[in-house]
């Protein structure tokens, strides 16, 4: 009886420890590679083409969102070069596009992309796919330069690229967040050689043939 018993006893406290925690199973929402998601992959490999670092970027202006529009009907049309370019969040409801407002695109006789040339404004829409609309998120002079955008897991939408500071160009991150309807611009100190602006055509779109790569101009409207 006291074999069976304790038998028994081993079998439960086995079983327990089945169904227990496991020390050494990792939970992978708190991993490191959790963290490391599709978009915030593109904002490091903006930064790194250029050798910036984040934390060196500081605070320099808060605004309400500028330059609000109604949000209008949208669909995405696949035929169109500009859908391919689009930035999608997670479960693809939401896109973020980038250049179809300036960038002037046309296709050569074996279907490939040629850059002819961009508006002097810059846009950046949002594309919500479920309820079939784009809004204007941020709109810029002609001194902006848009070059990378992504979805941040906290929910606000991140853009970078450079704008003029009256000396000459600095890196930017405009910081925007659609629900509180607010925009916080991050800036790097100093200057940037505006010929070495080139990520668009080196990286983002450089399946792209840019003829004649213009750069920004000359001031800056926020």
């Amino acid at each position: 009886m006291t074999r069976k018993v304790s038998i028994i006893l081993i079998s439960m406290l086995l079983m327990l420890q089945a169904c227990g925690p496991r020390p050494e199973a990792s939970d992978p929402s708190t991993s490191e590679e959790a963290g490391k998601s599709w978009p915030d992959q593109r904002m490091e490999r903006w930064l790194d083409y250029y050798g910036f670092d984040q934390e060196d970027f500081t605070d320099s202006a808060t605004y309400a969102r500028p330059y609000r529009l109604e949000k209008q009907p949208f669909e995405i049309n696949r035929e169109d070069p500009f859908s391919a370019l689009f930035v999608f969040n997670s479960d693809s409801t939401l896109a973020i596009d980038l250049d179809s407002y300036h960038l002037v695109l046309e296709e050569d006789s074996e279907g490939g992309l040629i850059f002819q040339g961009r508006g002097a404004d810059m846009e950046i829409g949002l594309i919500d796919l479920k309820n079939h609309t784009r809004e204007r998120l941020l709109f810029c002079g002609p001194a902006c330069l848009f070059e990378e955008g992504s979805f941040h897991p906290d929910g606000h939408i991140a853009i970078s690229g450079f704008s003029d500071n009256g000396q000459g160009y600095s890196p930017t991150i405009w910081n925007i967040y659609p629900e509180k309807d607010s925009l916080k611009v991050f800036s790097l100190p100093g200057t940037y050689d505006p010929a070495s602006i080139t990520y668009l055509p080196d990286v983002r779109l450089k399946h792209i043939h840019f003829r004649n790569y213009d750069r920004p101009a000359v001031s800056v409207d926020l």
